[in-house]
């Protein structure tokens, strides 16, 4: 009795502080509110990118072991996610784990689920422990493939790429801009993500929010207006029809501002913001037209008679005039 009450007195007292802490980390869950990313106008306000709620699949780390119910169970409820996760139903419970292992917050395995999805894991959330449901941001294209070059789209983070990406604040089922402004300009857009603190029970089940730690507000990204004129870029997308190929740019001759820069065929950005197969992404790919190739800035085309004015100012810039003439002219001109 003299140990056991010494042993008491050893924990209750003298490591009082520290068993504190270690249950209010149990108890105590931070969670990271995503900053709403930055929407992308063109010259005239009209919005190509936005936000909007969609709606994600998490699974707690710390339910390690419940995880051999609970993601079966899932599967028998609702026969999509193994699909979702473009595995077998057999393998589902190891892919979910090798994609949340080493971290110690719920992780997004499902991205851009449906509402119905949402509800049964709600509703079942007792028989699934470990599985909950978050609201999230996806990403949205309101004039689909007009100017996709231009704007580009978001892609979900690599677990390579987690390594370097930690450090900003990206976390695993994050997305990210993969081209074009999305891209170029992700650094601003993405904005500052924020927290709350919410109490877990022995189930891990949330309780509410607490006052443990004072939440942190998220800061939004910035928004990126664009030199671009939405209504002209559609006037240059009807000009080449159904069956052109190639690339139109127009361009401020007084400033240089690109008001145009058409690349056709195009592809719908919108189909990235959502879970694209395997088989649609090869299918663009391999497409002959090759639809995800910028004609306007990776394709070569000999530039035709316009070459003749840039001649023709560089002569006049070097004191040569209209009656200037060189003969014989033989075409080709050697060097070396």
């Amino acid at each position: 009795m003299l140990i056991l009450g010494l042993r008491l007195f050893s924990i209750q007292v003298l490591k009082y502080s520290h068993f504190l802490t270690r249950s209010d980390e149990i108890r105590i869950k931070r969670k990271v509110i995503e900053a709403p990313r930055g929407f992308i106008f063109d010259r005239n306000g009209s919005v190509l990118a936005e936000n909007l709620m969609t709606y994600s699949i998490t699974v707690d780390p710390t339910e390690w072991d419940s995880l051999d119910v609970s993601i079966p169970r899932l599967a028998s409820l609702f026969p999509e996610p193994p699909k979702m996760l473009n595995v077998s139903g057999e393998n589902m419970v190891q892919k979910i784990k090798e994609q949340i292992r080493g971290s110690f917050n719920p992780e997004k395995i499902i991205r851009d689920v449906n509402f119905r999805l949402l509800s049964i894991v709600e509703e079942h959330n007792h028989e699934l422990p470990g599985v909950g449901g978050v609201f999230d941001q996806g990403r949205r294209y309101p004039y689909g493939p007009l100017a996709a070059h231009v704007i580009g789209y978001m892609g979900e983070v690599t677990r390579k790429e987690l390594g370097t990406l930690k450090d900003k604040g990206y976390k695993s089922g994050y997305s990210i801009g993969r081209h074009g402004i999305e891209k170029y300009y992700e650094d601003a857009l993405k904005g500052e993500n924020g927290a709350k603190f919410v109490e877990m029970n022995y189930q891990s089940r949330i309780l509410g929010i607490t006052n443990y730690g004072n939440p942190i507000r998220p800061e939004p990204g910035e928004n990126i207006t664009l030199t671009l004129d939405v209504r002209m870029q559609m006037t240059a997308r009807e000009a080449f029809g159904d069956t052109v190929r190639g690339a139109l740019v127009a361009l401020d001759p007084r400033n240089g501002e690109v008001l145009v820069m058409a690349s056709l065929p195009s592809f719908d950005p919108n189909e990235f913001a959502h879970t694209m197969s395997s088989e649609r992404y090869a299918s663009l790919v391999n497409d002959l037209d090759s639809p995800l190739f910028n004609r306007a800035i990776q394709a070569t085309y000999p530039p035709g008679s316009p070459i003749k004015t840039l001649t023709a100012l560089a002569g006049l810039e070097n004191g040569f005039n209209e009656d200037t003439r060189f003969q014989p002219c033989m075409g080709p001109y050697y060097y070396g």
